[in-house]
Formats: structure tokens, C-alpha cells, sequence
């Protein structure tokens, strides 16, 4: 009976030890992966009566195994004007992408589409690193930073370096 007990015992602890090697190896990317990222960013700008927020969806896939290409559709909502309306391309390189815990880096562009007709088209291009997190199989948490931003519009073109944290975007993502 003992022998039975513990050889039954031993059956469900290895069990047990396999299911968790096994889940633990489904967390991260792998190529042909694809995600989808909903993010956010809310800024206060110098004078502090505005404050902008900014929703993006976006959708990647991996077309090598550590390299992904996307796009996204955004939404500026601003207190003091209309919205802007964002169209967007990334391409993503994850380091260490098949792990729980990755850093990658990322180029993007987006073109912004005013709302209100007169409105000034904008291209936004930046360039920075972004962190992901796998909470489970398919849910990530993710923040993304924009070091290096080069905006234009009609009359403005602005080369900027952010050093601080202003330009963090937070977000979700659901990989399948």
C-alpha cells in the first residue's frame, strides 16, 4: 500500500513538474507570432492647460524570428481642439524575444490626419526602446519610450531627444 501511495505520489509530482516546463516554454515570441498592442500615452505640455491623450491599436506579426513589422490607427484627443486621427507603420526588434521578459527596440512613423478641415497634416518619426512582459501565454503588458523624434507639418519641423520620461506610452497586448 505505501508502495502504491508514493509510486502514485511520484506519478503526480512529475506530472506536475512537466506541465510547468512545458507552460513556462510557451511564454514569449516565436516566428510567426502575431499581436495585437492597444497602447496609451497622456502628457501635460509646458503650460499645463492642455493635456493630450493618445490611444493606439496596432497589429504585428514576426516575419523572422526576432523581427516584426506592423501597423497602426490612432486617436489625439485634445481638451482644446478637435481630434487627430493617426496612421501608423512599425518595425520592431525584440531581443531575447522567446523569453517571459524581453527589450526591444523600435522605429515608427506615423501620419496625423486632423479632424477639423484647415488642419495641418503631421509626420511624426521616432525611433527608441520598448519593454515586454508576459503575464501569461497570451496576454504581454508593454511600454515603449520614444528617444529620437523628427515631427513636420505644413510650417514646422522639429528634431527633438527626449532624456526624460515624457515620451513613455503604456499598453496591453494579446498575442494568438
Amino acid at each position: 500500500m505505501k508502495k502504491s501511495i508514493l509510486t502514485l505520489i511520484a506519478v503526480v509530482a512529475f506530472s506536475f513538474s512537466y506541465a510547468q516546463e512545458k507552460e513556462a516554454k510557451k511564454l514569449g515570441y516565436s516566428e510567426g507570432s502575431s499581436f495585437i498592442t492597444g497602447s496609451f500615452k497622456f502628457e501635460d505640455n509646458q503650460a499645463g492647460s492642455d493635456r493630450p491623450l493618445n490611444v493606439t491599436i496596432a497589429y504585428n506579426k514576426f516575419f523572422m524570428e526576432s523581427v516584426t513589422y506592423g501597423i497602426s490607427l490612432g486617436v489625439n484627443s485634445n481638451q482644446m481642439k478637435a481630434n487627430d486621427y493617426t496612421l501608423g507603420v512599425n518595425l520592431r526588434k525584440y531581443y531575447a524575444a522567446a523569453n517571459q521578459f524581453s527589450i526591444f527596440s523600435q522605429i515608427a512613423s506615423t501620419l496625423s490626419i486632423p479632424a477639423v478641415k484647415g488642419g495641418d497634416d503631421e509626420f511624426n518619426m521616432s525611433v527608441g526602446p520598448g519593454f515586454s512582459y508576459f503575464v501569461s501565454e497570451n496576454f504581454v503588458l508593454e511600454t515603449s519610450l520614444a528617444l529620437l523624434n523628427f515631427k513636420t507639418n505644413n510650417s514646422v519641423q522639429s528634431f527633438t531627444v527626449n532624456s526624460d520620461l515624457t515620451n513613455v506610452k503604456l499598453g496591453v497586448a494579446y498575442k494568438f
